[in-house]
């Protein structure tokens, strides 16, 4: 018999997209849950107990900050689509376990206590259920530009560090590409500047599940 170690989870740096926009400001909680019904015959006979379970019902809770004021915040958001069906991903920014779901939008309540924050939570249907994706890349950050600045000439060699780097296709220094970069890790891509005007430009790098930007993370002298 296998002894089977655990890892528990922290959900932390943690995304919610529905559709094209990431709403993770928004959420302080994210659960997706199952409700599996159960019906049960009994016969005279001793014994003759029979018992049949339906498959999971899944539904995806949001605790969510109301916020009336912000274009297209989540509160508008789901307002504004009652009754549509959205592609929902709750997903880490570094690297973990990524969720994917089919959910039917439905608003959430509006007002609250007094002098408060105003808060609400629903619950959205699920079509199907979630697809899990274990091994998940999340969307690239960048934290920091080493050195910050160099000559109009490029040629500086420029570490970026930061999370999600993992199949980077393009590090850009405004709207001009590296000369070329080295993704070392997940966390870290030396790049070489290109030749550009004088100026703070900031540096972006792109991968397949998004893109991290930095604004004016590095200066053209």
């Amino acid at each position: 018999m296998a002894n089977i170690a655990v890892k528990p989870r922290v959900f932390k740096n943690y995304g919610l997209k529905i559709d094209a926009d990431n709403y993770e400001a928004h959420v302080s909680a994210v659960s997706l849950d199952p409700a599996v019904s159960t019906q049960t015959w009994k016969g005279a006979a001793p014994g003759a107990v029979f018992t049949d379970m339906g498959d999971p019902v899944w539904t995806a809770g949001l605790s969510y900050a109301q916020d009336w004021e912000t274009p297209n915040s989540l509160s508008a958001y789901l307002l504004a689509n009652v009754g549509k069906k959205k592609l929902i991903d709750f997903y880490p920014l570094a690297s973990g376990p990524k969720f994917t779901v089919t959910g039917l939008i439905v608003p959430g309540s509006v007002g609250g206590a007094i002098d408060a924050f105003g808060q609400s939570t629903v619950t959205l249907g699920v079509d199907g259920q979630p697809v899990f994706l274990p091994g998940a890349v999340g969307v690239p950050a960048t934290t920091s530009v080493t050195p910050v600045s160099g000559p109009v000439a490029g040629g500086t060699l420029v570490e970026l560090n930061g999370s999600g780097f993992s199949g980077a296709t393009s590090v850009l220094f405004g709207t001009v590409p590296a000369t070329s970069f080295i993704i070392e890790s997940d966390n870290t891509i030396f790049a070489i500047t290109p030749a550009a005007a004088a100026g703070s430009k900031p540096a972006k790098v792109t991968t397949p599940v998004g893109v991290a930007t930095v604004l004016g993370a590095y200066t053209f002298v």
